[in-house]
């Protein structure tokens, strides 16, 4: 009879044992289930962050670029009523928008790049002609405003034009 309960008490110790370790193994399982669906979801979470954040960069970078755009704009509507209202005043023309956000225009697609370069090329061109004009004859009252007249009133088209391409963006 002591056999019979040795043997008895082996053989629950042994299913006791595999009971533990099959419990075991599938709690391990289940666990390691749990951590994979929380790092998905944790990476979905992250994913959505990184996609939220980057539309936001990407709205932000998209409202910077039409600021400037907008900039450009009017600066090109000022200097048309400036050579619509005094013509023979000999005003230069405004490049502040130029000077402050030409470092932004590599960031516009080419075809607006060529336009504001083109322009603003042309104001300069424009404003050394006046400078000339007012070095050579003191108070302006020179021999140059038939030139003057003329470079004005093409500037002035010019100008027009860029802002009608302008206004199609």
């Amino acid at each position: 009879m002591d056999w019979n309960n040795l043997l008895s008490g082996l053989l629950g110790a042994v299913v006791g044992s595999i009971t533990t370790l099959v419990a075991t193994i599938m709690s391990n399982k289940h666990e390691r289930e749990l951590r994979e669906a929380d790092r998905n979801e944790a990476s979905k979470v992250l994913k959505h962050e990184e996609d939220k954040r980057s539309r936001n960069q990407d709205i932000e970078n998209k409202n910077k670029l039409l600021g400037t755009l907008n900039s450009f704009r009017t600066e090109i509507d000022e200097n048309i009523a400036i050579l619509s209202s005094t013509l023979y005043e000999k005003t230069i023309l405004s490049k502040e928008s130029w000077n402050i956000n030409k470092g932004e225009i590599g960031r516009f697609p080419n075809n607006i790049k060529v336009l504001l370069v083109s322009i603003y090329s042309q104001i300069s061109r424009y404003n050394s002609l006046l400078e000339e004009e007012r070095v050579k004859v003191p108070y302006g009252n020179g021999g140059m405003d038939g030139r003057i007249q003329r470079v004005a009133s093409e500037m002035k088209t010019c100008l027009e034009s860029t802002k009608k391409e302008l206004k199609i963006l």
